[in-house]
């Protein structure tokens, strides 16, 4: 086993490429890939030109197959997911597109054992097939470092907030996992999503739904929650959608806001008791990120908290908290890349695409 199967986003064509399989640095694991998930920022890197020469691809799950000098969390064999920092023209040889991994030890979520399922269509549930533990990897990141590293709540620590959270898409991939994290911490969540999607969010206990498409959901949320939303988390990020959030806070009582997006434009109804942060979960394993001439760059506790992040997340699944998505397999085998990237183009919700390998 000296060569792997990694596919390159090179000028916005999607290129299949045989490079080396990596070798381990201290703490380090190589992990075996079985089901790869897909994310909008998959296409994106590709199609808008922001990797030109990089391996794609940040969710993964698989088994432990060979580990680095003084790795103690984990041991060969074990099941485990995560996220990777794909489309880094700096770092070409990441990505999750691809049969083997490489990724610190203390940056995988990890399972008693998992399994491939096999179905095409495998339901909203706990977490107990490579299909869904691959779905969890950016979203349940992502939630960690924003609710850990921007908000500094302590994930771990059940029933420590109060109030109302807004989770404006909460069915998207990341609002669905805010949602749920949210509810465990003590918020009263108010999930902004198509009614037709009520009773997945029920299944996690979030009662609240307004619809997107309410010309007034503003009204209905700020009904239910009065005066006391007190955090919100867009995930969609757009102006108009940012805008509308900022109407249905607190206009009272401090707020925190995440959005999904750097640089999403703040509203001119920004109200001064209003905190923006947009957490960017490549933050976590690198001082940098890099969108086109952009460059974003981290706060020094950003990969010092990853390792604490990451651990919070895990007590989360070992407790039952999380539920995966539905997932929808396109495709088996590592030439089924195009094939995810193709349906995750096209748009989902309420659901996530994955490949099995």
């Amino acid at each position: 086993m000296s060569t792997r199967t990694l596919w390159y986003a090179v000028n916005k064509e999607l290129v299949k490429k045989q490079v080396p399989v990596p070798t381990l640095d201290a703490g380090e694991v190589l992990v075996k890939v079985k089901a790869i998930a897909f994310n909008p920022t998959d296409y994106k890197h590709l199609d808008f030109g922001i990797a030109q020469n990089s391996g794609l691809g940040c969710d993964f799950s698989g088994d432990i197959a060979e580990v680095g000098s003084g790795v103690s969390l984990v041991k060969v064999g074990d099941s485990v997911s995560g996220m990777i920092s794909g489309g880094n023209d700096e770092r070409p040889e990441r990505g999750s597109f691809t049969d083997f991994v490489k990724v610190h030890e203390t940056q995988v979520f990890k399972f008693n054992s998992l399994k491939i399922d096999g179905s095409k269509e495998i339901p909203a549930g706990a977490p107990t097939t490579y299909e869904q533990a691959a779905s969890l990897g950016a979203c349940l990141a992502t939630t960690a470092f924003a609710y850990e590293s921007y908000n500094r709540w302590d994930t771990s620590k059940k029933n420590s907030q109060s109030g109302y959270a807004l989770i404006y898409g909460g069915v998207s991939s990341l609002g669905f996992m805010a949602g749920q994290v949210a509810k465990y911490l003590g918020f009263n969540v108010i999930a902004v999503a198509s009614s037709k999607h009520k009773d997945l969010l029920k299944l996690v206990g979030i009662t609240h739904v307004v619809d997107y498409h309410d010309e007034d959901w503003v009204e209905q949320a700020r009904k239910i929650g009065g005066d006391d939303i007190v955090y919100a988390y867009d995930t969609i990020s757009f102006a108009d959608t940012l805008s509308l959030v900022c109407k249905a806070v607190s206009t009272t009582k401090p707020v925190k806001i995440n959005v999904s997006l750097p640089g999403t434009p703040e509203p001119e109804n920004l109200g001064k008791n209003i905190t923006i942060d947009a957490p960017l979960t490549y933050l976590m394993s690198d001082p940098y990120k890099i969108f086109g001439p952009r460059r974003i760059e981290g706060e020094p506790h950003f990969m010092k908290d990853a390792p604490t992040n990451i651990a919070h997340a895990n007590k989360l699944l070992a407790e039952g908290v999380i539920t995966a998505l539905p997932v929808t397999v396109v495709g088996e085998g590592i030439d089924a890349i195009p094939a995810g990237i193709n349906a995750i183009r096209k748009g989902v919700s309420g659901e996530k695409v994955v490949i099995t390998l």
